[in-house]
């Protein structure tokens, strides 16, 4: 790991003052949850200039206490343990564990959604370009 990853109990550096007033970034994520911290990190591996602001004291917000698990189907990493993990496997899996609280059309659109916008492909590439490891 990381020495510049903190323990949750340990407070961050929230002073802004390195920041000069005309300084410019390519993307301004608010929140370090799940879904904030993946989005920068993925837009600096690609190349952009990210400032990544979060007003709790810890990095990963409420994510980051919550005990919640990620679940990203079809992933490589996940597809080694289980190669039945496919795009009609999550669909099943979806239809059955919403028990008809959920509607169908919104079940595929949330699978169209993981494979048209690279979620797989972005999780396997994070051990690759970052110090993630997901064994």
């Amino acid at each position: 790991m990381s020495d510049a990853l903190y323990p949750l109990h340990q407070r961050i550096n929230t002073d802004l003052s390195q920041l000069k007033d005309h300084d410019t970034v390519d993307l301004v994520v608010i929140g370090s949850g799940g879904a904030g911290f993946s989005a920068a990190l993925n837009a600096a591996i690609d190349g952009a200039r990210v400032l990544l602001v979060e007003r709790m004291a810890h990095v990963g917000g409420t994510t980051a206490l919550s005990g919640g698990v990620l679940w990203i189907p079809m992933n490589p990493h996940g597809r080694k343990q289980n190669p039945a993990d496919t795009a009609d496997a999550v669909r099943r899996y979806n239809f059955l564990s919403a028990a008809g609280e959920v509607k169908g059309e919104y079940v595929v659109t949330s699978i169209n959604a993981t494979t048209e916008l690279k979620s797989p492909e972005a999780f396997a590439a994070l051990p690759l370009k970052t110090a993630l490891n997901c064994n």
